[in-house]
């Protein structure tokens, strides 16, 4: 079997209300690592992964953008090119799973509607859980998103999320490449 190589990095966002954990789960995904009491993101950041999977090179290009009302209107350009969009909320807070709904529709106005994944994080406080499982994933399945509950704290369920990202990665269709030739000689036209 011929080994197929995405050179072209697969551009990934985060969004999703402020505090709920976007960017402690990139963290555990790029180097498993997790610090309490991170400051708040402001505008957005991006790491590049590399990884063998499938049979392939996959390049992930993940955007971990601000949760802040005030950092909204910066967030389209974040979106554009994007392949899989990633719509974190916090399992321990309800107002932040009701936002998946205006995420998903400023996702959906502002690019090519990218793969959705609905995360929900925090999962290692199960006796806070302000979201039912089956709700979620009932409503992920609504609006046509793969769904998994998460730990950034215990790294629980982060491999899965790694290989879901990875796996979406490795079927995305590169883009194809332009080219025109300029040619700027002048024609020579002779008349007899």
């Amino acid at each position: 079997m011929e080994e197929e190589n995405t050179s072209e990095p697969i551009k990934v966002v985060f969004v999703g209300t402020e505090s709920v954990g976007k960017t402690s789960i990139l963290n555990r995904i790029e180097n498993n690592t997790f610090h309490e009491n991170l400051p708040p993101t402001v505008g957005g950041n991006s790491v590049h992964i590399s990884e063998y999977f499938n049979g392939a090179n996959v390049n992930l290009n993940i955007w971990d953008t601000a949760g802040q009302e005030r950092y909204r209107s910066m967030l389209s350009m974040y979106y554009h090119g994007s392949a899989i969009a990633c719509i974190i909320f916090s399992l321990t807070c309800k107002e932040s799973f009701d936002d998946i709904k205006k995420w998903h529709e400023e996702i959906s106005n502002n690019s090519i509607p990218p793969k959705i994944l609905v995360i929900g994080n925090k999962i290692d406080l199960n006796d806070q859980r302000q979201v039912n499982y089956d709700y979620a994933k009932a409503y992920a399945k609504e609006i046509r998103a793969e769904y998994i509950e998460v730990s950034a704290k215990t790294g629980e369920n982060m491999s899965e999320l790694k290989d879901i990202l990875l796996n979406v990665a490795s079927k995305v269709k590169p883009k194809k490449k332009v080219t025109i030739e300029i040619n700027d000689e002048p024609e020579t036209k002779s008349c007899c």
